[in-house]
């Protein structure tokens, strides 16, 4: 029944769910799931809330120098652990808060390692090969098996491990070396991988992946079959079964998955190996189930994959491309891509494996990432190392979240509607400093966080760094519960949606935004 003459209709409530679902660069805005980002900065998509995310705090301030630290590995044996770090032509022990030199005389800072035997293999395409002991720093042995072959120790830049060998292989060829069996180094043979059919290109990185059973069931996950993968700057995976490449060795199959970003683009995660690529974040399980085809299931990245693609393609040339597994993160399995922009500008596109949604964090310049002790932490270009995932602020900083959803038609495309209000619902231990504006029809508007209206519905965002620079919207929250407040609205559209930017220093959860809305007349 239409509302009396001289009076306004009431407004129907709408309630969307927080956008668990993740950022979404791959549906047009008019299809896209209303549970989506359209913008998810210093965000994580826990299980059924977003969340802002967890802080940093210094780790190594001092013992270093100003220069990039540019690797960061875990040395690990029995109650035996520390915390290697490359920087400024050295090698440190950067277990404490204080970083001891444990090597010097280095001209590259990137080291590639895995751990074997009870020793840290780093190799770094520039230097000699090295290994670490738990104690000290040595060279590591490496021994060419076949002296005319030319294996040339300096020009090794990468190493895995692999049933029980060490495999290498040197910077700008396309064959790869293997030790004798529990050996780190030592005697090396040459495989040669260009003699194996049509491969072409060099090799870029390798590592093991774990599948089920016997080929038959292939695909389904790790159980007890460790297949060798070797991915070519070509685009192809080579993948071979068998414990020694001299006998018992045979080749699965070769498989195009896109090119390689770099060297640090592999991931073991449970049972699947996952490879950084220009066609995105390949999951090999994924790869053989679709028989070779990279489809819309095998990038793990697939949501976000026109924007990370075009970062890869623009920043390709720039050091600290890097994928890293973290599944002690507070909220949930961490999967993290680091993006480097510049030499101090770096992006990280992180997911939370368990519910496959994607944010975007920005403000930590991380050259290097490694898991240490179960906590996060990261190098950066000035020479200090930062444990991550821990607190609720940036080195004592707030952190800025900024935030877009998915627009909503409510069901009804064809009808316009009129703001009246916005109710979100958040939930934190300390008082909330956050601005959120009513967004229709994919027009982006401002969000002014001294202001508690809405702007116009058609205001672009202006001057955005003044404004936030003014007084925050201050909300004082109850510790044990969620809360909800009224926020006056003013615009209308077809589809609706909501931007939303805090600036905390303590956890902040949003759980939902209910948008009141009065219908207004169909299109005819």
């Amino acid at each position: 029944m239409p509302a009396p003459i001289g009076t306004l209709p009431e407004a129907v409530p709408s309630v969307l769910p927080a956008p668990v679902g993740g950022l979404n660069f791959r549906d047009s805005l008019a299809n896209m799931p209303v549970t989506d980002a359209l913008r998810l900065d210093n965000h994580f998509c826990a299980i059924g809330k977003v969340i802002l995310r967890t802080g940093t705090a210094n780790h190594i301030t001092a013992g270093i120098g100003s220069g990039a630290v540019d690797t960061l590995a875990e040395y690990h044996d029995g109650a035996n652990r520390k915390l290697i770090a490359g920087a400024n032509g050295l090698i440190y022990d950067a277990t404490s808060s204080a970083a001891t030199g444990l090597a010097s005389g280095f001209s590259e800072n990137r080291w590639q390692t895995a751990q074997f035997d009870a020793k840290l293999g780093l190799v770094n395409g520039t230097d000699a090969p090295q290994q670490f002991s738990g104690t000290a720093i040595s060279a590591m042995t490496i021994n060419d098996a076949a002296s005319a072959s030319g294996l040339a120790k300096t020009n090794i830049i990468g190493i895995f491990i692999h049933e029980s060998r060490s495999y290498l292989w040197e910077d700008g060829q396309s064959d790869f070396w293997y030790s004798a069996l529990n050996t780190l180094g030592g005697t090396m043979t040459k495989f040669a991988l260009s003699r194996v059919g049509d491969i072409k290109g060099n090799l870029i990185c390798a590592n093991t992946w774990n599948v089920a059973g016997g080929a038959a069931t292939w695909g389904g996950g790790g159980v007890g079959v460790d297949l060798a993968v070797f991915v070519m700057s070509s685009g192809q995976a080579v993948v071979y079964e068998g414990d020694d490449p001299g006998s018992d060795w045979s080749l699965v199959g070769v498989y195009q998955i896109g090119a390689p970003v770099d060297v640090r683009g592999t991931l073991r995660i449970g049972g699947d190996l996952v490879i950084l690529t220009k066609a995105g974040l390949v999951s090999m399980t994924a790869v053989l189930q679709q028989k070779g085809l990279i489809g819309p299931q095998g990038t793990i990245t697939n949501k976000i994959d026109p924007k990370l693609i075009k970062e890869i393609n623009d920043n390709i040339a720039q050091t600290g491309w890097e994928a890293m597994y973290f599944p002690e993160h507070q909220a949930g399995e961490l999967l993290l891509i680091n993006d480097p922009a510049s030499a101090t500008a770096m992006t990280q596109w992180v997911l939370n494996v368990e519910t496959g949604a994607w944010a975007r964090w920005k403000g930590l310049s991380a050259r290097c990432w490694a898991r240490f002790n179960d906590r996060l932490y990261f190098g950066t270009a000035t020479g200090t190392i930062i444990q991550a995932d821990t607190g609720n602020t940036d080195l004592g900083a707030a952190i800025a979240g900024d935030a877009e959803t998915a627009y909503s038609y409510f069901g009804e495309p064809a009808k316009l509607k009129t703001g009246v209000e916005l109710m979100p619902t958040f939930k934190s231990s300390g008082a909330i400093a956050a601005s959120i504006v009513m967004q229709f029809d994919f027009q982006t508007v401002g969000v002014a966080p001294s202001l508690q209206t809405f702007q116009s519905a058609y205001q672009f965002w202006d001057n955005i760094d003044e404004l936030w620079d003014e007084s925050d919207i201050i909300w004082e929250v109850d510790t044990t519960t969620a809360v909800t407040k009224r926020v006056g609205a003013a615009g209308e559209g077809f589809a609706v949606g909501a931007r939303l930017r805090t600036s905390m220093t303590s956890d902040f959860e949003w759980h939902a935004t209910n948008f009141g809305l009065i219908p207004g007349m169909g299109v005819p």
